[in-house]
């Protein structure tokens, strides 16, 4: 007898509600791998969030048609009223029937989807109301709400009293929230990126019968216990998803190379990528730095951060978009480079611009410190060592380790 649910919160197959229309190619690819893998694990509902429209909702629509996949969203309408998806899906498990409704969060920049202009995104909480009372009608007896919306507007659903037993939502945070009882309503959030997944047991309890506080928690006349699980590259492989993704993968590195060695043919005639650099003021690269700074570079020289484009290079990713900005400088910004491409040779690496910000105008005044950050705070770092990418950074210990200053970088060991 089946007595697992896979579903999804939605907002999975983008990271933005729009791209430089260079990558679109390479994001569909992404996509497409992700639509054809949700296939193969045989989720039971996936509800559409803001970040899964970046390709336009006929993309979406598209994929359910081809592959049949179980989209839901009670409040993303045509211009007639009419739903783009089905509001919800019921699914028997057991002696118990279950509703699973979907919800988009309110204030979605269609003006960004390709074809938002043709669709609409109602009141959430209004959508609720109206398909839990049809939910109940068809005779369920557990509701669970999937919504990409935050942990705040999750809990104003909660506070509505409606006969929703669980609200599992999205979390703008890299790090994992932790499971809310609120109105007898359990509200469980992940990551909005797929590096973790949840699993909630449930259990259903006689009238009168008894749970163990200390392994799981009580809601209502239902008992749970709650972990989020990382993925990690050590888990065992499936097969059939592997070989699909490791081609899907090398057809994206090659769109990602051609990409960058196109931009790379744009170097006016008779530059180098050196002249390029000096071209911008605001950011001016270490070699500027090490004039005046030859102590603090020599330093620099013999952290990790001085090797960051390398550890791309190794693992082929040195033209991929997600992963230049934090190992290089200026990387779409002001005085910078925008493109990934042989043109950047003078930003790779994490340079001291990346910590203490451009120093064109430090150079420009002589030394002055006008727009240098001279600490390094932990908000800065935080912007690269997310939980995501680097789960065990510890300000404290790593800043010792690549300090510049006078004293210097010195071992962890020196934080005890």
């Amino acid at each position: 007898m089946r007595h697992t649910l896979v579903l999804s919160f939605g907002n999975t197959l983008f990271k933005k509600t729009s791209f430089h229309a260079e990558e679109l190619d390479y994001r569909r690819l992404v996509a497409n791998l992700i639509l054809k893998t949700y296939k193969d694990i045989g989720y039971d509902a996936i509800n559409v969030g803001e970040y899964d429209l970046t390709m336009g909702i006929g993309f979406l629509k598209s994929w359910r048609k081809r592959l049949s996949l179980p989209f839901i969203s009670a409040n993303l309408k045509g211009k007639e009223g009419k739903g783009v998806f089905d509001p919800f899906r019921i699914v028997t498990l057991g002696k118990y029937k279950i509703g699973i409704l979907g919800v988009m969060k309110e204030g979605v920049h269609l003006s960004r989807v390709p074809d938002g202009a043709l669709y609409h995104v109602t009141d959430p909480v209004e959508s609720v109301k109206e398909q839990v009372k049809t939910l109940k009608k068809r005779g369920v007896n557990f509701i669970v709400l999937l919504t990409d919306m935050t942990s705040m507007e999750c809990k104003k659903i909660a506070h509505l009293k409606l006969p929703i037993n669980v609200i599992i939502g999205s979390s703008r945070r890299n790090r994992l929230s932790l499971p809310k009882v609120s109105y007898q309503r359990l509200i469980l959030h992940l990551d909005r990126y797929g590096k973790h997944i949840g699993k909630l047991n449930l259990y259903c309890l006689k009238k009168g019968g008894k749970h163990n506080p200390l392994e799981s928690r009580i809601f209502g006349d239902i008992t749970f216990r709650n972990a989020f699980i990382a993925l990690k590259k050590e888990m065992p492989r499936d097969v059939k998803i592997a070989a699909r993704m490791d081609g899907y993968l090398e057809r994206i590195r090659i769109l990602k190379n051609q990409l960058a060695m196109s931009h790379g043919e744009s170097l006016r005639e008779g530059e180098n990528a050196g002249a390029t650099a000096r071209r911008h003021k605001r950011f001016v690269g270490v070699e500027v730095c090490r004039k005046c700074h030859e102590r603090e570079y020599n330093q620099w020289k013999k952290t990790p951060h001085s090797r960051a484009y390398l550890s791309l290079v190794k693992k082929g990713s040195q033209y991929d978009v997600d992963c230049i900005g934090c190992h290089s400088i200026g990387f779409r910004q002001k005085g910078g480079f925008k493109n990934v491409s042989k043109n950047m040779v003078p930003y790779v690496n994490v340079q001291c611009e990346a910590c203490h910000g451009p120093g064109g105008k430090h150079v420009k005044n002589g030394g002055g410190m006008g727009g240098i950050n001279k600490l390094v705070s932990r908000e800065i770092c935080l912007r690269c060592h997310t939980e995501e990418h680097s789960p065990d950074f510890i300000y404290r210990v790593f800043s010792r380790r690549l300090a510049c200053g006078k004293k210097g970088p010195v071992k962890a060991e020196a934080n005890k």
